[in-house]
């Protein structure tokens, strides 16, 4: 997306957050890269764009990240996202995502089906 594309969305009422600085795989790096690849796109981000709220979405996915991460990045009130689909966590500032990118070989109402048939069988 272009900066004008992001500043017409927001003033629609979208939020918007980082996506990194170099989009590595976060469980191939360590943490101090980890932190600094977040909290220095996050600070971007806000910035250039006048954000309030500071969301971070993990490249790739957020599989292989410690929770050594999640807790140092806990001073910085940055919410992040991965992208497991429906899953309970146990870090109240990180959220799934249901990952839509399918190739439209799936409408959006039949991957949302899916993940919830799938979460509920998880469960049991």
């Amino acid at each position: 997306m272009s900066g004008l594309q992001v500043l017409k969305l927001k003033e629609k009422g979208f939020d918007f957050g980082a996506h990194s600085k170099n989009h590595p795989r976060y469980s191939q790096i360590s943490v101090k890269d980890q932190l600094l690849e977040t909290v220095e796109s996050v600070e971007v981000i806000k910035t250039q764009f006048n954000l309030d709220d500071s969301f971070f979405s993990f490249p790739f996915s957020d599989d292989g990240v410690k929770n050594d991460f999640f807790n140092k990045i806990k001073s910085k009130k940055i919410t992040t996202f991965g992208s497991a689909g429906l899953k309970d966590e146990d870090i109240s500032s990180h959220f799934q995502r249901i990952p839509m990118e399918y190739n439209s070989i799936y409408s959006a109402e039949t991957i949302i089906k899916g993940e919830l048939i799938f979460y509920i069988i998880k469960k049991y």
